[in-house]
């Protein structure tokens, strides 16, 4: 079973992980450490280098779903013709 303290450990690797502090904190207030993920998150999303990363492999991920659905229809439809 998970402990209220192995929840506030990760609460506090999460903030730490983001570059917003946290892990030496006392106190793991939820409302707190929800801002400095969300915080730590934003400000890396939103630096220009990593916009464009983050865009070109969204891109990806999406050209590479349609692959995925475009062989998958070919496959069932060689299945079908298989039986």
């Amino acid at each position: 079973m998970t402990t209220l303290e192995e929840y506030q450990d990760v609460l506090r690797s999460l903030a730490s992980y983001v570059g917003n502090g946290g892990y030496n904190a006392t106190e793991v207030n939820p409302d707190i450490f929800y801002a400095k993920i969300k915080d730590g998150i934003d400000r890396v999303t939103e630096r220009p280098d990593l916009r464009s990363l983050i865009e070109q492999l969204r891109k990806g991920r999406v050209e590479l779903q349609d692959e995925n659905d475009m062989l998958r229809h070919e496959l069932r439809e060689a299945l079908k013709g298989k039986t």
